[in-house]
């Protein structure tokens, strides 16, 4: 068995601990993590929505006066919500009985946080060369990004025009929280689905 000379050992450990690779691809605008904490508060702001008069009519969802990020999936959850309560879908606001209106209160997210601690500085250096920066150095921290949502529903009488059921404005919210003691973290807090965190 062949065994490194002496002054190997050092060196190697040194390029483990350091050594890094790294690789870039395109990435879209949006992260999953962001989108990903919309729709689980969409998805809570649908499930208040109420469904024991939908059972058995047709509905068709009304989706002109939604305007928010992932429309698409609001709308969708919208309907399986219709047929989860026992209503039926239809593709032509002719055919329904009952029209869905959905609209957006709001469909974003909030961000905020606490340093105990000394914040990243930039030191500036005379004579015009580029300042040194100092890294944050924080004994507490906390950084939140909460999703929310805010959806009104208009159950209006297809027929009629006039409101067929009273339906309460559904609001849902989704938390991650990212903590640091001690230099040591992050350490997250988070009411996500767990597959995505």
């Amino acid at each position: 068995m062949r065994v490194l000379p002496r002054p190997c050992v050092p060196l190697l450990l040194v390029v483990t601990l350091v050594g890094c690779s790294s690789f870039r691809d395109t990435y879209p605008p949006r992260s999953a993590a962001e989108q990903v904490l919309l729709s689980t508060a969409a998805d809570r702001a649908i499930e208040h929505l109420p469904g024991r008069w939908m059972r058995g009519k047709a509905f068709y969802v009304d989706d002109s006066r939604l305007e928010a990020y992932d429309k698409a999936y609001v709308v969708q959850r919208v309907r399986e919500a219709v047929l989860e309560a026992g209503g039926r879908l239809v593709g032509d606001r002719q055919d329904a009985a009952v029209v869905l209106e959905v609209a957006s209160g709001g469909l974003s997210i909030d961000t905020g946080g606490f340093l105990l601690g000394l914040p990243q500085i930039t030191i500036p250096v005379p004579f015009g060369a580029q300042g040194v920066t100092l890294p944050e150095l924080a004994l507490f921290k906390i950084e939140s990004r909460v999703g929310k949502a805010k959806l009104l529903f208009s159950a209006v009488d297809a027929a009629t025009g006039e409101r067929f059921a009273p339906v309460p404005v559904t609001y849902g919210r989704a938390t991650r929280r990212f903590w640091w003691f001690f230099f040591v973290g992050p350490f997250e807090s988070s009411d996500i689905p767990e597959a995505f965190r």
